[in-house]
Order: C-alpha cells, then structure tokens, then sequence
C-alpha cells in the first residue's frame, strides 16, 4: 500500500465523511499525473473537524515546516496541511470553494485506490473545482481533461 492508500485507509478507519480531489481526482477522471499529496474535500462541521484532529495526532501530524498544528486549524474555516506519517494530506474544508460538500460527493465516483475504497470527484464537480481555482497546474489538468474527454462543457456551481 503505498502513502495515499495508507491515508485513505486511516481516514476510513477515523469515519471521516470526504471526497478526494486534486491530482488523484484528476488521475481518476482520465489524465494520470505525478502528485506529492492527498487532497481532500470535508465538511467543516464541528465532528469531523475533531475527528479529524484526532486522526492527524495519531499520524504524527505537523504544518510543513514541523511545527505543531495550531488548534485554530480545526474550526472549518481553514484549510488544513499536514505532514504525516504516511505523507502529505491537504484537507479543504466546505466553504473555501463555491461547491459544497454535499454537491460534491453526490456527484463523485465511487474508486478503489491502493485497495481501499474512496469517493472521488466526478469530472463535473472536479472540473469546476479547478476553474474556481484558476491555479497554473488546474488550468493545466483541464487542459489534459479535455484531451482525455473532449470538450468539456462550461459549468457553473447551479448547473
């Protein structure tokens, strides 16, 4: 199993509600590509917050640069970065994107990474996501999305 599929695992095991998205949503929806991290979108509710702190000190968690993670992180409203036992996991929180959680994962795809089960961005939600961003790396994956699928439609958070 490699660090995503530990990752996973261990977010399955916390019963922590999340889709991935990123490079391995990305790599789900048609264009493979090398990625450091695990991207995840949450709900910013009090429970899964605490879960997941909980989670992220039994994996040895830390910001980036080593440094303990502030408990402020954990309120849903910011967007958590830690370096784990297992690698990097980014989680999102609902609310720093146009698309909610629950948008989100009714429209994701249902995977097997690393052998563990996993929701994952569909290429609607995902695709969006990445427009939302505008970052050079999403505009990137767009761009190969749509030479893996063709044109893709132009979407917005109501359609």
């Amino acid at each position: 199993m490699t660090e995503f599929g530990a990752l996973l695992a261990a977010l399955n095991r916390a019963q922590i509600s999340y889709v991935v998205i990123g490079g391995l949503a990305v790599g789900a929806n048609g264009y493979v590509r090398a990625t450091r991290d695990l991207d995840v979108l949450v709900p910013a509710d009090a429970e899964t917050m605490s879960r997941l702190r909980t989670l992220l000190a039994g994996l040895e968690g830390t910001l980036p640069d080593g440094s303990p993670l502030p408990d402020e992180l954990f309120d849903g409203e910011h967007h958590v970065r830690a370096t784990t036992v297992h690698g990097l996991l980014d989680v999102l929180p609902e609310g720093e994107s146009e698309l909610s959680y629950e948008s989100v994962a009714e429209g994701a795809i249902e995977a097997e990474i690393d052998g563990t089960p996993t929701k994952v961005a569909g290429l609607k939600q995902l695709v969006l996501m990445k427009r939302l961003s505008g970052r050079p790396q999403d505009l990137e994956d767009i761009r190969r999305l749509e030479i893996a699928h063709g044109t893709l439609p132009e979407i917005g958070p109501d359609s």
